[in-house]
């Protein structure tokens, strides 16, 4: 089927009185005001960088630490990069990823576990 085409030339102006000026909307103030919020900042005390720094360590090992079968490990893998902080641990996922491609002894073929291995 085909389209019709308009037959006015692209340079026709919208309007045709070049002195006529869309109207101003007046929106009311916000009850909220003008606050923004800021960014917290990264200036953090040493305790708390040390509780990162342990958490951190603890999901690494999580992460390399041997499980029963590969689609734990997918699942877990995936929940860490849904959660946003995979850029933490981007070398030993993608060594996991490979032993998991390489050592696929598994005879689980369920179409969630091809899922997350693709």
């Amino acid at each position: 089927m085909a389209s019709q085409v308009s037959q006015m030339p692209s340079s026709f102006p919208l309007s045709s009185n070049k002195d006529e000026m869309r109207p101003k909307t007046d929106y009311p103030p916000s009850i909220w005001g003008d606050f923004f919020h800021n960014c917290p900042d990264k200036n953090i005390d040493a305790k708390t960088e040390k509780c990162h720094q342990q958490l951190k360590e603890e999901v690494r090992k999580m992460i390399v630490a041997p499980m029963s079968n590969s689609t734990q490990k997918l699942t877990f893998i995936d929940s860490v990069q849904r959660l946003g902080v995979s850029y933490h641990f981007t070398k030993e996922i993608e060594d996991e990823l490979e032993n998991i491609y390489h050592n696929n002894n598994d005879a689980e073929n369920e179409l969630y576990t091809t899922s997350l291995k693709i």
